[in-house]
């Protein structure tokens, strides 16, 4: 099973897109998409939910914490965030994430993502088990 872990810090008034895509498994005759469902945190109001590409977008100053798991086994997983921030008070801080990918609870690759001020800011990543 694949977990993916975001803990969240600085500004967070920023919106936020977190998508988990490439969620899949392989054997030898074929490739599998798999399902996913945030577990943590419980009865929250997106803005956005796609979720057939697992991708939500949050707007919650609350939220520090995003708990991403896998409904079946997967071998590959897919990362993207995607952060808009516009003219923000030089007192606030920009977002930041720290991201950990585990499978069948193994910390498989943990990295860090910073917003800017330059509005968009995209982290991609994919990581194959």
């Amino acid at each position: 099973m694949v977990r993916v872990e975001i803990d969240l810090s600085g500004d967070l008034e920023q919106m936020l897109n977190v998508s988990i895509g490439d969620l899949r498994t392989s054997n030898r005759t074929q490739t599998v998409n798999v399902g996913a469902e945030i577990i943590f945190p419980v009865n929250t109001n997106w803005t956005f939910v796609a979720e057939n590409i697992h991708s939500f977008t949050i707007v919650d100053p609350t939220i520090d914490r995003i708990v991403i798991q896998s409904l079946e086994p997967a071998t590959r997983v897919g990362i993207a965030l995607l952060c808009f921030t516009f003219n923000l008070p030089e007192d606030q801080e920009f977002l930041r994430a720290n991201v950990k990918v585990f499978g069948d609870n193994v910390l498989i690759e943990e990295f860090s993502f910073t917003a800017n001020q330059i509005g968009e800011n995209i982290l991609s990543k994919e990581i194959i088990f």
